[in-house]
């Protein structure tokens, strides 16, 4: 197979030992509006002893994905669920990723946030008339305190350079052999001002892969903003098998769209790998509906109808209620829509004695919120005589 020539403006070394993913997590699927307090439930494909379960969430901003961040706050955690709080009115993606002694779900490549990320950087093929400048860049990063920015510019054209050269960032410039046959997705935070944008080229043992990034992005491909960036590797560069001995990956302008008259920025940030990607959305009700108001009632010959004025919602809607009537005080509405009405004809007739009726409704919504119980009492005397 050719081999691309790549001039390495600058080299990044530190490359992780990536650890054999096993167990896979997902999560059990979220109705699009959940209440405010949602039990997360997820399943992985064997049970496994000492796996601890790493839940991630991210903003969307009118369908726009943010930052992947651990998820804050849970509680009634278990190896198979937690309660997660959401804002009311955001809307969030979750994933998880299992970890064991010996596999993990999610791999980070890096995220630019200490020193030991971009490792021993180096200098090099300046002879071929190119420059670079590297760094952390601490104002614009994407996720975390910083992310790698990248310069690249030329001094002087060379008119002996190869055709299918590349200039450009690799991960290293001897990589060694890494095997990624257990992770099938490639997600990282890519900022450019490379028109058409940096390609990103990746080189096993058998297969190659050179396409720009805008490619791969989910949120557009306009200059000078941040995008996520999700590369299917089994769709896009090789089969799992073709992935257990990757020599190169890089970030990398070809020779012939280089303009020598400017230089060249772009960004990196949370370069990672995954197994799986297994994302559920939801959009968080955090406010149950108003307990329904006015309740009234009106005998008939064998019934009993209570009405009352609708629940009010100002984000799901209210798609039922609940209700009890009886002598019980102590009776709740069960955890069941009974009725898609404001009113409910109940059998009913009058008792010969003195007695206390109760009846309670209560409110549910398309989030899965029950409202506070609405009550009154209902007196019944005997008959004069």
């Amino acid at each position: 197979m050719k081999r691309k020539t790549i001039l390495c403006v600058m080299a990044v070394v530190f490359f992780p030992l990536v650890i054999q993913a096993g167990p896979v997590t997902a999560l059990r699927p979220l109705s699009e509006l959940s209440p405010g307090k949602t039990q997360l439930e997820w399943t992985a494909t064997e049970p496994v002893a000492n796996a601890t379960t790493t839940i991630y969430c991210r903003k969307m901003e009118k369908g726009v994905p943010g930052v992947w961040y651990t998820a804050p706050e849970l509680s009634v955690y278990a190896a198979t669920h937690c309660i997660f709080a959401g804002t009311h009115g955001e809307v969030l993606q979750l994933r998880s990723a299992m970890t064991t002694p010996a596999s993990r779900e999610m791999l980070t490549l890096a995220d630019f946030d200490a020193n030991r990320d971009i490792g021993m950087v180096g200098l090099v093929a300046t002879e071929f008339g190119f420059k670079g400048s590297y760094g952390f860049d601490f104002e614009s990063s994407f996720q975390g305190k910083s992310c790698m920015r990248v310069t690249l510019s030329r001094e002087k054209e060379k008119n002996n350079l190869p055709k299918d050269a590349l200039v450009g960032l690799p991960f290293s410039d001897a990589i060694p052999t890494s095997d990624w046959s257990s992770y099938r997705y490639l997600e990282f935070y890519y900022w450019g001002d490379v028109p058409g944008g940096a390609r990103l080229y990746i080189q096993s043992a058998s297969h190659e892969l050179q396409a720009p990034v805008y490619r791969f992005s989910e949120t557009g491909d306009s200059l000078r903003a941040w995008h996520s960036i999700v590369v299917d590797l089994d769709k896009e560069f090789a089969p799992p098998e073709a992935r257990s001995k990757i020599e190169a990956f890089a970030f990398v302008i070809p020779i012939p769209e280089f303009n020598g008259n400017k230089p060249y920025t772009f960004k990196l940030d949370a370069v990672r790998l995954w197994a799986d990607r297994s994302i559920v959305q939801t959009r968080f009700d955090a406010t149950p509906p108003t307990p329904p108001t006015h309740l009234w009632h009106e005998l008939g010959t064998d019934t009993i109808t209570w009405s009352w004025e609708a629940s009010k919602e100002d984000l799901s809607e209210v798609v039922g209620y609940a209700f009890s009537f009886g002598p019980d005080g102590n009776a709740v509405p069960p955890s069941r829509v009974m009725t898609h009405e404001t009113s409910v004809s109940i059998p009913y007739r009058t008792p010969p004695n003195y007695m206390i009726y109760f009846f309670k409704v209560r409110a549910y919504n398309s989030a899965g919120a029950w409202s506070d119980i609405a009550w009154k009492v209902m007196e019944t005397f005997p008959p004069k005589n």
